[in-house]
């Protein structure tokens, strides 16, 4: 998913439709990580070979994903509406709690991503929220915002407290 979203920016970056037309390589990118996109609306580490078992979704090969796409949109590249929707409905439940450290405030963000227990239904952060996760859950929910139909429920952001919710 890493190689796939660097790709993709490398490509849309190199991309004239008037000296070197790379649409079709951007869509067929675009494509590949579309497709890769898990049941949940992350990615794993891989694109193209299912989800193997220890291929855990999480915030850091979103990120790429999703710069990836938007790079490929960005030149041409036609991404269905479902994929940032799904990615942005991931994000918003991927949103840590609120949780202090020692003498920390609490924050509430991203962390790497989360395990859910199966027993339970609950879900573990591995690690808590933390500053650059919590840059990269911010950015992605903006760059799935720019793609997503005007008027989408999910548009609507409520910044109180730190906390950046699409309701």
């Amino acid at each position: 998913t890493y190689d796939a979203g660097l790709v993709a920016m490398i490509l849309a970056d190199l991309h004239d439709p008037y000296d070197l037309d790379l649409r079709k390589p951007l869509q067929e990118i675009a494509d590949a990580i579309a497709a890769g996109q898990g049941k949940i609306g992350s990615w794993g580490y891989r694109i193209g070979s299912g989800h193997e078992p220890g291929d855990q979704e999480n915030n850091s090969t979103l990120q790429y994903a999703l710069l990836g796409l938007q790079a490929a949109s960005r030149s041409g590249a036609k991404v269905p509406d479902v994929v940032w929707r799904k990615a942005a409905q991931y994000l918003l439940d991927d949103q840590g709690p609120k949780a202090g450290k020692d003498d920390l405030p609490p924050t509430a963000g991203w962390g790497y991503g989360h395990t859910e227990t199966s027993n339970t239904g609950t879900r573990e952060w591995h690690p808590a929220p933390y500053g650059s996760m919590t840059a990269v859950g911010i950015a992605s929910l903006l760059i799935c915002a720019e793609h997503l139909p005007q008027g989408d429920p999910l548009l609507k952001v409520d910044t109180r407290e730190g906390e950046v919710l699409l309701l």
